[in-house]
């Protein structure tokens, strides 16, 4: 069964962060699907992110992310296995620091967007004086 692709699990977790710690009527968190159902790396790093402590979290059957994935056949299994067994704190630093490097981009692209008015609004200016002078010239 093939699952949700890194594009939507992040559109979901930024329309609805707190979705990562509900755990369903099982106590499966979506951690936990993605752990038992193959996801990738990209996609296991994205949950971890949204809730460092989920790798802590046991589901009805006393089972952890870690144990589901360590059962599973993901060729990414080592690469999952070694994120499962990083500290919290390791996911929340890289979330501040993926928040500060946005914030960096943002104000990046702001700086060009006002340098883009900039040279709209002076093209704008020259276009009028262009027109009016050749208005002038026409009478």
């Amino acid at each position: 069964r093939q699952g949700a692709g890194l594009d939507i699990v992040n559109t979901l977790l930024v329309a609805f962060h707190k979705g990562a710690q509900i755990p369903d009527t099982y106590g499966l968190l979506p951690i936990h699907w993605a752990c038992a159902q193959n996801a990738t790396i990209a996609i296991i790093e994205a949950l971890l992110r949204a809730y460092p402590d989920a790798t802590q979290v046991k589901d009805k059957w006393g089972r952890t992310p870690y144990s589901l994935a360590l059962a599973s056949t993901n060729a990414e299994k080592d690469a999952i296995m070694e994120a499962l067994n990083h500290e919290p704190s390791y996911w929340s630093m890289s979330l501040i620091q993926e928040v500060h490097n946005l914030r960096g981009e943002l104000d990046q692209q702001f700086l060009k967007e006002q340098e883009l008015e900039k040279r709209a609004f002076s093209m704008q200016n020259k276009l009028n004086e262009v027109t009016a002078a050749s208005l002038t010239a026409t009478q």
